[in-house]
């Protein structure tokens, strides 16, 4: 796919699991209180079942999963999204990408969504709070971006997957949201660098997957 400023603006205007308490009947015909599962602490998990946890959260339904996702990605070292080593599902499933036993799908809806609250999110943030989500948010998408290098699974014309498409166009989207939210205006160098970022995006993905591999901005 290789998108045009009319598809991007598209994308925006058109149309990203939860677990379910069981219950357990005893005797007496007493039902038990249902037994909830919980997460487990954040500090006895490894760096990729943390990681697993901030994807998942990106796309629970719940109104403070999305900020809940951030705020734990903010706190990892940056090696350990900066390259994870994600995979991805071949045809005909073009939009799943994997990282250990977990999969995310990564598709048109899932962008829309996405962009959706980290744009109402910055509406709730101070300007140097959103400008470090934003930023490992934006690591994130990137490392989705390098691990597509290792890819086997290709489509037409050896293009890659809709998942790793997907992780560039938000990344591409993700700066207008910060821009269009006015409280950048002053940070002149900040702005500038969002621009170029965004064009330099622009200009990989209408390259071909090959010069894509070997320059991530």
């Amino acid at each position: 796919m290789r998108p045009s400023a009319p598809t991007v603006a598209n994308l925006l205007l058109g149309p990203l699991c939860a677990c379910l308490a069981t219950a357990s009947v005893v005797g007496c015909q007493r039902t038990a209180p249902p037994t909830v599962a919980t997460q487990p602490p954040a500090e006895t998990l490894s760096a990729e079942e943390r990681l697993v946890r901030v994807w998942r959260l990106l796309g629970e339904d719940e109104p403070n999963s999305f900020r809940q996702a951030l705020a734990e990605l903010a706190t990892l070292p940056r090696e350990v999204y900066h390259d994870p080593g994600y995979g991805v599902d071949g045809p005909p499933k073009w939009d799943i990408l994997r990282i250990g036993d977990a999969s995310i799908r990564l598709d048109g809806e899932r962008l829309r969504t996405t962009y959706r609250r980290f744009e109402a999110l910055l509406e709730s943030m101070d300007p140097q709070e959103g400008r470090r989500q934003y930023e490992a948010f934006d690591a994130l998408l990137a490392g989705v971006m390098r691990s597509a290098r290792n890819w086997n699974a290709r489509q037409r014309w050896d293009m890659p997957p809709l998942a790793y498409h997907t992780a560039v166009e938000l990344r591409y989207l993700l700066p207008r949201a910060m821009r269009e939210s006015r409280k950048y205006n002053d940070d002149a160098e900040f702005v500038q660098l969002l621009k170029e970022r965004q064009a330099r995006l622009w200009e990989v993905n209408r390259s071909s997957f090959v010069k894509v591999a070997q320059e991530v901005p």
